[in-house]
């Protein structure tokens, strides 16, 4: 048998103790209503916030397979309703729907409650608190909204299967050459065609690439393929002797919300390090002819140039920063990807040559193309504790170095100098 969700609360028990599942339960209870808020309240005005938020729910739907309006399994009556048994009652084959994802949630946060209620006082210091805050927060949406992840995570593997070798090795490999095809199919596509022509407002060096050469297009994708097979693939195997042995079973368990937090960190800091160094060592005088030169025949580099450069160099400078950093913090697969697609996605952005909306700022790197010994690492703490960032910070780049939360082009709000004093003139 099943009940309506709504029926299944009543409201004089449940406001006394348990006021946020109330209140989850009540905005969802009608069908479309989540949308319907989040268009209302959320995102009036910005038609892609809400394409995006319908978006979510769609694919949601189709992962949980449920319908809007969801019913839940009948359960106790509410005379034997308990802190235990209302996270209890929401298993994870309960959670078929977006709905019942949000109940979960609030019923984890009640949960929450009630475990911190009955602690006693004396066992909890401020100084835990203060700092446990946020984390304990992340990880309790984590932990309901883990049962959607974990869903599409099982479909993928039933899909490719959950042998280690195969995912680690192929399906790294697959997934990272279709991804960073991808996007930067979408950006040279912008540079081959010119179009649409409002996209050129945002080029940060006006006037190349306008169109793109062909014969030196068709070489980077050349070598940029070579690259992906004769030395990604080689770099796998070797990350794949060296990584943490995982099995089936261990791949198909998702790891919790703080873990994927620290190692993301961790990766992080390892190619800032790895990076900048090594991108340094490759503007040696005595070796940047023979490796280096290559990558920086672009002064205007755009997307898949990123890794157009020498076989050594994509593998020293490219791949080895960003596999050290699975390897020491022994990550789950699915870290992996999650890490492998936002290094892939920024360096293809950074490398495009435009500084769009809501995007990472690519001003640092296209000066470093351009000037060559200057901003060699990738979010430019080495670079301003070598001091090998200051000539960018006095130019007018430096200005225009953030993220751009409007759709006016930065160029225009920070002009160059010529065009400035034209419109002083006039």
């Amino acid at each position: 048998m099943q009940i309506p969700l709504a029926s299944r609360f009543k409201k004089r028990e449940l406001r006394a103790k348990f006021h946020v599942p109330v209140c989850v339960a009540r905005w969802i209870d009608a069908p479309g209503l989540p949308c319907r808020w989040f268009d209302r309240m959320v995102a009036p005005s910005n038609r892609w916030f809400r394409a995006l938020f319908h978006a979510w729910v769609r694919l949601a739907r189709w992962v949980l397979e449920g319908d809007y309006r969801c019913t839940v399994p009948a359960v106790r009556a509410a005379t034997s309703f308990t802190p235990a048994t209302l996270g209890r009652d929401h298993t994870q084959s309960d959670l078929r729907s977006v709905r019942s994802f949000f109940v979960f949630f609030g019923t984890k946060l009640v949960e929450k409650k009630v475990v911190r209620d009955e602690l006693p006082s004396n066992k909890m210091s401020l100084g835990v608190e203060i700092f446990d805050l946020p984390a304990r927060h992340f990880q309790v949406f984590w932990g309901a909204s883990g049962d959607l992840w974990q869903s599409l995570w099982d479909r993928v593997l039933d899909v490719t299967g959950d042998d280690p070798f195969r995912l680690w090795i192929f399906g790294t490999l697959i997934y990272t050459m279709t991804l960073y095809w991808t996007i930067g199919s979408i950006y040279t596509l912008l540079d081959v065609t010119n179009r649409p022509a409002f996209m050129r407002r945002f080029k940060v060096q006006p006037g190349t690439n306008e169109p793109v050469d062909s014969d030196r297009l068709r070489r980077v994708i050349r070598q940029v393929l070579f690259n992906q097979v004769f030395t990604g693939l080689p770099m796998l195997l070797g990350l794949y002797q060296v990584i943490t042995p995982q099995t089936p079973e261990l791949i198909r368990q998702l790891p919790t919300f703080t873990t994927v937090l620290w190692q993301l960190a961790v990766c992080i800091v390892i190619e800032e390090l790895g990076f900048y160094y090594s991108h340094r060592l490759l503007h040696h005088g005595r070796i940047y002819r023979f490796i280096h030169k290559q990558h920086h025949e672009w002064t205007a580099p755009i997307a898949i140039t990123a890794m157009y450069a020498h076989p050594i160099e994509n593998m020293i400078s490219n791949l080895l920063p960003i596999g050290v950093g699975v390897w020491s913090t022994g990550c789950h697969i699915s870290v992996a990807w999650l890490w492998f697609t936002m290094a892939i996605s920024n360096t293809l952005h950074v490398h495009s040559g435009y500084h769009l909306p809501f995007l990472p700022s690519p001003e640092q790197h296209d000066f470093h193309h351009l000037k060559f010994n200057q901003c060699f690492g990738v979010l430019g703490v080495l670079d301003w504790l070598h001091g090998t960032s200051s000539m960018f910070k006095s130019s007018k780049q430096a200005e225009r170095d953030y993220i751009m939360t409007g759709l006016r082009p930065v160029r225009e709000i920070h002009p160059d100098q010529g065009q400035e004093e034209g419109k002083k003139i006039k």
